[in-house]
């Protein structure tokens, strides 16, 4: 991995700040494309859990314990319920000149933390927590060209901070050196015997285990936004024909299509309103589409991550075809205007 290229390439075409302080418009584009996948895996995909605008959530405390009860009540489940929640912090920080590791970039950003607990009733919480690593690693490589790049680690537990940690997984990558993408942590059952919870909660706690009361386990998710970016940006990049390129996954890049026209002046007009009513088309279809005020090369477009250009000439206008190109092979095939928009709906649409 360059690092510099990669660094110079999003600060070029708006991923990053030339201040490095900051995500730039693209940047901050592709952060929402991932929370947004995120949601939909662990909330949206997961009857039992709510997602909650409360900071707490990234502190193993009893107000956490009193939230998840909360849940557990209203949902009215015995089983396995979940927390999630994204929380950003700010930092205090000067615009960066120089950066030559992963850390100081992550060290300049502001930071935006995705977080899950769990709460699972003492029969399950081996299950579960073997369930969460597997799709977790699932999840993380669904979205990668070079699914090798990620690795999950099992870290050794000897934490004075945190002597009631069982154990701990982190997600991570050889690119990203000693910073971790997401850490699972499974928490030990007397935890809940070390805080001071009242005899209400204590009794909600408790659930039937092995014909004893047991307490339930805790396990949490805590996955780093800001540097979830990079990490996609840099699997994403490589270079074709000496020139830089970002090869996102469909789901994450900020424009998934662009139409272009290259027809005759005397047609312009024509050409123009027939682009309009494509890009209006892949709006209705929930396809990203870039806008009709961006001037973008396709150099641009396959430099800043855009899976498929859609060219518009006379002979759309005269034939209804139109030239449908993809990013990852540059090949452009012949395709009906009219079948293009739900061609690419197979495509891009989950």
């Amino acid at each position: 991995m360059n690092f510099k290229k990669i660094v110079d390439h999003c600060v070029k075409h708006r991923f990053l700040s030339p201040s490095f302080n900051q995500l730039s418009f693209l940047g901050d584009a592709l952060q929402q494309r991932i929370e947004q996948e995120w949601y939909t895996s662990n909330v949206i995909q997961n009857t039992n859990c709510l997602f909650i605008n409360n900071s707490s959530i990234t502190q193993v405390n009893v107000e956490l314990v009193q939230l998840l009860m909360n849940a557990r009540t209203l949902m009215g489940s015995d089983n396995s319920i979940s927390l999630a929640s994204s929380t950003s912090v700010r930092k205090p920080t000067k615009p960066t000149k120089d950066l030559t590791t992963v850390s100081d970039l992550i060290e300049a950003l502001p930071k935006t933390q995705l977080n899950l607990c769990i709460l699972t009733p003492p029969a399950r919480v081996i299950d579960e927590f073997i369930h969460l690593q597997k799709i977790r690693r699932r999840w993380w490589k669904s979205y990668l060209q070079q699914p090798v790049l990620l690795n999950a680690t099992s870290v050794a537990v000897n934490d004075k901070n945190d002597p009631f940690l069982e154990q701990k997984i982190e997600f991570g990558s050889s690119v990203l050196g000693s910073q971790p993408l997401e850490v699972l942590k499974l928490y030990k059952p007397d935890i809940f015997d070390h805080w001071q919870l009242s005899d209400d909660m204590k009794k909600s706690l408790l659930v039937k285990f092995q014909r004893k009361s047991s307490w339930p386990s805790l396990i949490t998710s805590q996955v780093e936004l800001e540097l979830a970016v990079f990490f996609f940006l840099t699997d994403a990049f490589f270079i074709r024909n000496k020139a830089s390129v970002l090869s996102l996954h469909k789901s994450l890049a900020p424009y998934a299509v662009g139409v272009v026209v290259e027809g005759s002046p005397s047609r312009v007009v024509e050409l123009e309103d027939l682009r309009r009513l494509m890009s209006l088309e892949f709006k209705q279809a929930k396809i990203p589409v870039l806008p009709l005020s961006a001037p973008w090369t396709i150099a641009q477009c396959d430099a800043r991550g855009l899976n498929y250009l859609i060219f518009l000439s006379d002979s759309t206008l005269e034939q209804g075809i139109c030239g449908l190109r993809s990013r990852d092979t540059s090949l452009q095939e012949q395709v009906h205007v009219s079948d293009v928009v739900e061609r690419l709906k197979k495509f891009l649409v989950k």
